[in-house]
C-alpha cells in the first residue's frame, strides 16, 4: 500500500511538472507561442518561475507572423508573464503587429536595456515592465488612456518618461522606485495621479502639473526628490500624504493656483477648507513669515507683542462684548486690515470638527497639520506654546492660540484652542494677561 501511494505521488508530481514545463502550443525559432484564435497567436513563456530564466536570451526578435503545421499566424499579444524572470534577455524588438502587451509581461527582465513598444500597441498591462532594472527607456504610445498599476514599478536605470495626450489616469505605482527618473512630461489630459505613482523617484526634482488634473492620492510623490511644486487650479482633492516624506520640498515652495480655495487679503494668504460656515483661515500665525513659526505673542485684547507678560494684566481687562475684527483690541484686525480678525471659540470648534489633525516636523519645528477632510487643502498650526512673564512655555509641546470669545462680566477671562503633539485639539480658557499666538481668519 505504501509503495502504491508513492508511485501515485511520483506520477501526480510528474503530470504536474509536465503541465507547468508545456505551457505553450508550440515553438517556432526560439520562440514560445500560444494561439488565440485560428490566425492569430501571443508570445509566451516557456515556463513559469525559474524554469523561464533562460528561455529568450540576448537580443530577442519578435516577428510579426509565425507559421506552423502550415497555418501562419499574426503574433499581436505578448502574454502575461511571457519573460518573467527572463535575466539573460538584454534587448526585446516587437513587430507592429502587437495590439496589446499583458500583465507582468516583462517584469523581471533585470537585464533588458530596451524594450520597444510599438505605436499599434493599445493596451499595457499591470506591472508590464515592473522590475526591469537596466531598462532606461519606455514608449508610451498614443490612444493608451490609462497606464496600469506598476507599469515599470522598480525600474531604478529609467530617466524620462513621456505621456501621450490620450493619457487620464496614471496609475497606483506606476514608477514607484524609478530612483533615476528625472523628467515627467504629463499632457494637459490627465485628470488623475494614484497612490504612490511617483513616490520613491529620488532624481525628480520638478514637475509641471497640468490644469486639468483634479485628484492627487495618497503619497503619490512621497519620498522623491521634488523641490518644489505648484498645484494647479483644477485640483478638488489632494491627499495629504501626496507630499509626504519629501526631504528636499520647502512646504513653502508649494504654490497654489487661485481656484477660488485660496487667495490673498492685504498680502496675507488665505485657504477655503470646505467648511460648512464658509470661512477662510489664514495660512500664517500673525507675525510669522512662515508656517512653521509662531509669530508674535499677545495677550488677550492687546495688539502689540511684549517681553513681559502677566496672567491678569491686560488693557482688555473688564472690556464688554465681542472684540472679533475690532482693531482696537484684536490684533489680527490691527496688522493685517482688511476683514481679517480673530476666530471666535465656535469657528475653532469648526475648524477641529471637519479637519484631520496630523503631526508633522519642519525645520526642526513641531507643528499640526489641519486637513480639510471635504477638499483636502490644508494649514499648519505650529506647537506655538505661551508666554507667562518672560518665559516661553511649552515650546514644540503644545500650541495655544485665542479666541476672540470672552468669559465673565466683566471680562477676566478668554476662551482658547489648546493641543498637546500627541492629542487632538481641546478648548479651554486663559486669564487675560497670557502671551498667546493668533491665527486669523475671514469671512
Amino acid at each position: 500500500m505504501k509503495n502504491t501511494f508513492i508511485k501515485s505521488l511520483l506520477l501526480a508530481t510528474c503530470l504536474l511538472s509536465s503541465i507547468v514545463a508545456y505551457a505553450y502550443d508550440f515553438q517556432a525559432g526560439g520562440i514560445y507561442y500560444n494561439k488565440l484564435s485560428d490566425n492569430q497567436v501571443e508570445v509566451t513563456y516557456l515556463a513559469l518561475g525559474r524554469a523561464n530564466a533562460e528561455a529568450y536570451v540576448g537580443d530577442v526578435v519578435i516577428p510579426a507572423t509565425v507559421t506552423h503545421e502550415g497555418t501562419t499566424y499574426d503574433v499581436t499579444t505578448i502574454g502575461t508573464k511571457a519573460f518573467d524572470t527572463c535575466r539573460k534577455a538584454t534587448s526585446i524588438t516587437l513587430p507592429q503587429s502587437i495590439v496589446k502587451i499583458d500583465d507582468m509581461a516583462f517584469m523581471n527582465c533585470t537585464a533588458a536595456k530596451s524594450i520597444n513598444v510599438p505605436d499599434s500597441v493599445k493596451d499595457l498591462g499591470e506591472a508590464a515592465f515592473s522590475g526591469c532594472w537596466e531598462l532606461t527607456a519606455i514608449h508610451i504610445p498614443e490612444g493608451i488612456t490609462t497606464i496600469n498599476s506598476q507599469l515599470c514599478n522598480g525600474c531604478k536605470s529609467l530617466t524620462e518618461v513621456r505621456f501621450p495626450d490620450s493619457v487620464i489616469s496614471i496609475g497606483k505605482a506606476s514608477f514607484s522606485g524609478c530612483e533615476s527618473l528625472s523628467s515627467v512630461t504629463i499632457p494637459d489630459s490627465v485628470t488623475t495621479i494614484c497612490e504612490r505613482a511617483f513616490s520613491s523617484c529620488k532624481s525628480l526634482k520638478s514637475i509641471n502639473l497640468p490644469s486639468t488634473l483634479s485628484v492627487i492620492k495618497d503619497r503619490a510623490f512621497a519620498n522623491s526628490g521634488l523641490t518644489a511644486v505648484k498645484i494647479p487650479d483644477g485640483i478638488t482633492a489632494i491627499s495629504a500624504t501626496a507630499f509626504h516624506e519629501c526631504d528636499n520640498l520647502d512646504l513653502n515652495k508649494i504654490e497654489f493656483a487661485n481656484n477660488g480655495t485660496r487667495g490673498e487679503e492685504n498680502g496675507y494668504q488665505w485657504v477655503d477648507l470646505g467648511l460648512p460656515s464658509g470661512k477662510k483661515w489664514a495660512t500664517l500665525n500673525v507675525g510669522a513669515s512662515s508656517v512653521e513659526q509662531t509669530g508674535d505673542f499677545f495677550a488677550w485684547g492687546e495688539t502689540e507683542a511684549k517681553s513681559y507678560y502677566e496672567e491678569k494684566a491686560s488693557k482688555a481687562n473688564g472690556v464688554s462684548g465681542k472684540i472679533g475684527g475690532k482693531a482696537e483690541y484684536d490684533a489680527a484686525a490691527a496688522h493685517w486690515g482688511g476683514d481679517w480678525r480673530m476666530p471666535t471659540i465656535d469657528e475653532w470648534r469648526e475648524l477641529a470638527k471637519y479637519c484631520r489633525w496630523e503631526n508633522r516636523t519642519i525645520n526642526g519645528r513641531e507643528v499640526k497639520r489641519i486637513i480639510s477632510k471635504s477638499n483636502g487643502n490644508f494649514i499648519y498650526l505650529p506647537h506655538s506654546g505661551k508666554r507667562i512673564l518672560d518665559t516661553h512655555k511649552e515650546l514644540n509641546v503644545r500650541g495655544y492660540y485665542w479666541s476672540s470669545s470672552a468669559l465673565g462680566n466683566p471680562v477676566s477671562r478668554a476662551q482658547t484652542l489648546a493641543f498637546f503633539s500627541t492629542g487632538p485639539a481641546d478648548y479651554s480658557s486663559a486669564y487675560l494677561g497670557v502671551g498667546m499666538a493668533i491665527r486669523a481668519i475671514r469671512e
